[in-house]
Parts: structure tokens; sequence; C-alpha cells
């Protein structure tokens, strides 16, 4: 998946994930997507933000929430955080409600 970010989006481009936990439901420790797509995340490996933590607990639950709740209020907030694209990983994703404002562009499988 990385690699197919890399090659088809600008790197310029924000990209969002609910790729963010671990089995167990913990804020996770996975960098794997930006490093192999060389591209920058709204949050990764959440675990281990350094910066302004007061920032983290939004991001997360927006990450987290945006592919199990179809509120256009989601759309509005994820793109005004500047996020182009968003990596579904549907293994964290059990109730998925696709928001309005979005469109499948690849499907890894």
């Amino acid at each position: 998946m990385g690699a197919w970010l890399r090659n088809n989006y600008g790197s310029e481009d924000l990209i969002a994930t609910n790729h963010l936990v671990t089995a167990d439901g913990a804020m996770g420790d996975d960098f794997s997507l930006a490093v192999w797509s060389e591209r920058e995340f709204f949050l990764i490996g959440p675990r281990f933000h350094i910066g302004d933590s007061s920032k983290v607990e939004p991001a997360f639950r927006l990450s987290m929430n945006f592919m199990t709740n179809n509120e256009s209020g989601l759309c509005d907030a994820i793109r005004q955080a500047g996020v182009a694209w968003f990596v579904e990983d549907n293994t964290v994703t059990e109730d998925r409600k696709t928001p309005v404002c979005v469109r499948e562009e690849h499907k890894r499988g």
C-alpha cells in the first residue's frame, strides 16, 4: 500500500488512516505506511507522537471515527485538517458507514 501511495499521490498530499491501534485496541506504534509511502500522515504511530500532545487525541478520534460514521461534519473536519486522502484499515473498522465525501480509489487484495 505504501508503494501505491508513493506512486499515485503527490508528496505534498496529507494522508490520514485509521491504522492507529494494536490488536488489543491500544494506541499503535506502526509507522510502516509513512515509511513505505514516503508521505506525511495526519497522525501515525500515535503511541510515540512527538510534539503537541493536545492534538493527538482529537486527531486520533477523528481518524478512528471517519470510516464508521457517515456524518458530513466528519468530512468537513478532515478537510479542515488538510487531509487529502484516507487509507482505511478494514481490520479495525467493524461497523463501516462510508462518509458521504469518500470515493474509493484503490482496494488492496
